[in-house]
């Protein structure tokens, strides 16, 4: 059993999601801010464990594809190319993991470093 996963009832489930600090928060008026990211994935653990709980899924399975994305931390990806558009603008292409999608909404944003 790996450190992102605890047993309950011979049933493994998920860590919950990773509370951000106070200071996560921006306080521009970000939508989504860290805090509503927070409260959407706290959501969709608690309807995880509960389907668990009820002989639902194997949390390990998931909801279908993994995010290639988190909230929490950086993650690394293989850059494949660069295309020049402009002067001062280029088009950056990055390989995913297999088995893994960029779930991103309207709006929102990721940071690269």
């Amino acid at each position: 059993m790996s450190k992102d996963e605890i047993s309950v009832k011979n049933v493994r489930l998920p860590e919950p999601p990773d509370e951000p600090a106070a200071n996560d928060c921006c306080g521009s008026g970000c939508i989504p801010c860290v805090f509503d990211i927070y409260d959407d994935e706290l959501k969709k653990w608690k309807l995880q464990c509960q389907k668990l709980s009820e002989g639902g899924f194997d949390a390990m399975d998931g909801l279908g594809e993994e995010n290639a994305l988190s909230t929490s931390e950086y993650r690394q990806f293989p850059l494949q190319s660069i295309k020049p558009v402009t002067g001062n603008t280029n088009i950056y292409k990055f390989g995913l993991p297999k088995g893994k999608v960029i779930k991103l909404s309207v709006g929102q944003h990721i940071v690269l470093r």
